[in-house]
């Protein structure tokens, strides 16, 4: 997923930046493809034979926060320094921060957020 926020989407440059085997990049591919993550698009190079591209749909868009923070933590409490990479917003320079937020913006805490398990349509709790 990491590699398709970083705008990899042919198979041979997930191999190459992974480090993984092929083997494995298609087990992965085909994974995230069939949990509708990512959709193949077919492509051609000159001279070449038919392959595919992999693209994040809707669903694989939203998995971008999950990365963001994922991002942020890893800088804070396993790099050395702040981290390998820093994601700032292109248009201001500024560095990108995941936060959990109330409705007034105000950052929160895990001590300030219930966790509540959401209704079924017949009212029944789901279990968290």
């Amino acid at each position: 997923m990491r590699e398709c926020f970083y705008g990899t989407s042919r198979f041979s440059d997930f191999a190459a930046r992974t480090g993984l085997s092929d083997a494995v990049v298609a087990t992965r591919l085909k994974h995230l493809s069939g949990m509708g993550v990512l959709e193949r698009r077919p492509y051609v190079e000159p001279g070449q034979r038919g392959r595919f591209e992999y693209h994040l749909t809707e669903r694989g868009r939203g998995f971008f926060p999950v990365l963001v923070a994922l991002i942020q933590w890893g800088g804070a409490y396993v790099q050395e320094g702040d981290g390998v990479v820093q994601l700032t917003e292109i248009r201001t320079g500024q560095r990108v921060r995941i936060t959990a937020s109330g409705a007034d913006g105000r950052a929160l805490a895990p001590e300030d957020i219930a966790v509540q398990p959401r209704r079924r349509p017949d009212g029944s709790a789901q279990r968290p």
